[in-house]
């Protein structure tokens, strides 16, 4: 019967525009308050999303939301020590992976036990990691050497924490500056691993390290436990800075660069970084020229520099790297904010991914308003490991301020099927398949959970059995499929479920009721 349905494929852009997520004024979900400023947002390849933001409960106090929801609040009294009273009162660093699971690092207040230090790593909230006064465990370490401050973390899924830190030599008495890498349990305890990867005094390559990284985004590691860092060196005459991974030096101020033509690093204490689940890499630097000035470096190569004439900003071309954020998926797609030549300064930046515009001031709407200004804080845009996900904070032309996010790899979308009236001739439309995708359509008299086989795989479908299969077509260049026909005089007063299924990519779109 409704077989009679086929398709005919009609080419159309489909773009993914930004979706809010929260914005100031919204309440919190959980509370009567509402936000007045976003801070340290992350996202996950779930779409899952963290931030900590400035409520209007009481005067500069924060509180951390996760997905519009209330997470924890100021003050709020901390699971597991480190004493009996001991409440949250800042956040120095957070990172979430893949699985949810947030790691802090944290100073604490009303803390009844007496102990001087105020500052540590939790597990969410419930487990208390590591203290300032704690032991060092590094075995290279001198025995009675204490953590003495906390500072950014990066948590992986494999298990391991990449903090910044300090601790004070059992020997000496001196503070020294790490990089730090400590073993996690699966519930969050520490294995007892620790390994100091760089520390401020120690020798890189004949130079000696006199300091190390200063933001969340001068140091970065992934699954693997890859670690790549941008520290400040001398070898007795001026100092330089150099990006280090995995003990290999990538860069050093003053040699020359991998873009050519005989230009130099320079400026790489403030350069920006990432490393992937695949071990590719990603930094911003400036070079020693007024004609190329910075350029974007991937694995040893440029992948766009100061000048280069890119396709959505034509006639204009790139000018400077802005943003403390950088960010490459495991896809090796790369997310950077950048500037270009545009004489209308309210449409001049950008942030990017590859070579590519994602979302350009004055330009780019949401829900019909433009945006006039994208944050390029650190913390305030990301891209999800699988490169699905980009969050970003921007103010709109109206006035509102908030975080966006975009899907750049959308489930497929079934629309409703237009007029739905049998007898007539009927349209469906599939949005966000893969380019090129097969794409099919099964239809069904209920709902249920059908599974259906894909690629060696079961999906769970929408859809009651038996699940007839309406049509079959693939996808235009935008991933698109339109299909229309007459539906059949005899279908009226009986109702059916449409679901469409991207077969490339194994994905199944929202069910869609049509009664005739």
């Amino acid at each position: 019967m409704l077989s009679t349905l086929s398709f005919s494929i009609l080419s159309l852009a489909a773009a993914q525009e930004p979706t809010p997520l929260m914005e100031i004024g919204d309440v919190i979900g959980g509370t009567p308050y509402h936000v007045l400023r976003f801070d340290k947002l992350q996202i996950n390849d779930a779409g899952e999303w963290h931030a900590q933001v400035l409520w209007d409960r009481a005067t500069n106090e924060f509180c951390l939301v996760r997905n519009g929801a209330l997470a924890h609040e100021f003050r709020e009294l901390l699971g597991d020590g480190p004493g009996a009273g001991a409440r949250w009162n800042w956040t120095h660093g957070l990172s979430m992976n893949e699985a949810g699971q947030v790691f802090y690092s944290m100073g604490f207040t009303n803390n009844p036990t007496g102990l001087l230090d105020d500052e540590g790593l939790y597990y969410e909230f419930d487990s208390l990691f590591a203290l300032e006064s704690d032991a060092v465990l590094d075995p290279a370490v001198p025995a009675g050497s204490r953590w003495h401050d906390w500072d950014e973390v990066q948590f992986n899924d494999t298990g391991t924490v990449l903090a910044d830190a300090d601790y004070e030599d059992g020997t000496t008495g001196v503070d020294h500056r790490v990089l730090v890498k400590l073993g996690v349990d699966p519930q969050g305890l520490p294995t007892g691993s620790e390994e100091i990867i760089l520390r401020e005094g120690d020798l890189l390559n004949g130079s000696t390290i006199l300091r190390m990284p200063g933001t969340s985004r001068q140091s970065d590691m992934n699954d693997s436990g890859d670690v790549i860092a941008t520290v400040r060196v001398s070898d007795g005459g001026p100092q330089k800075s150099v990006i280090w991974m995995n003990g290999v030096e990538l860069a050093r101020d003053g040699e020359p660069s991998s873009v050519g033509g005989g230009l130099d690093w320079s400026n790489l204490e403030n350069a920006m970084m990432a490393v992937n689940s695949r071990g590719d890499y990603v930094f911003t630097t400036k070079l020693n020229s007024t004609s190329i000035r910075d350029a974007l470096i991937v694995n040893g190569h440029p992948l766009v520099q100061y000048g280069d004439a890119l396709p959505d900003i034509a006639p204009y071309v790139l000018r400077y790297l802005h943003g403390k954020e950088v960010d490459i998926a495991d896809t090796g797609d790369v997310l950077w904010y950048g500037s270009f030549n545009d004489p209308n300064g309210n449409q001049d930046e950008a942030l990017f991914l590859n070579d590519r515009v994602l979302v350009r001031e004055g330009i780019t709407m949401i829900g019909g308003v433009a945006i006039e200004e994208i944050e390029t804080d650190e913390f305030s845009y990301f891209l999800s490991d699988s490169g699905r996900w980009v969050v970003f904070e921007a103010t709109l032309a109206d006035g509102r301020e908030g975080i966006y996010r975009i899907d750049l790899d959308p489930d497929p979308t079934l629309l409703p099927l237009d007029p739905g009236v049998a007898g007539q001739v009927n349209t469906a439309t599939v949005l966000n398949a893969g380019p090129g995708s097969r794409v099919l359509v099964g239809a069904s008299s209920r709902r249920g959970n059908a599974l259906i086989q894909c690629h060696g795989s079961l999906l769970e479908s929408g859809l009651s059995a038996p699940v007839a299969k309406v049509a079959a077509a693939v996808a235009d260049g935008a991933g698109k499929v339109v299909h229309s026909r007459v539906v059949a005089p005899s279908l009226v007063g009986t109702r059916w479920y449409l679901q469409a299924l991207d077969m490339d990519r194994c994905r199944l779109s929202n069910v869609v009721p049509v009664q005739f």
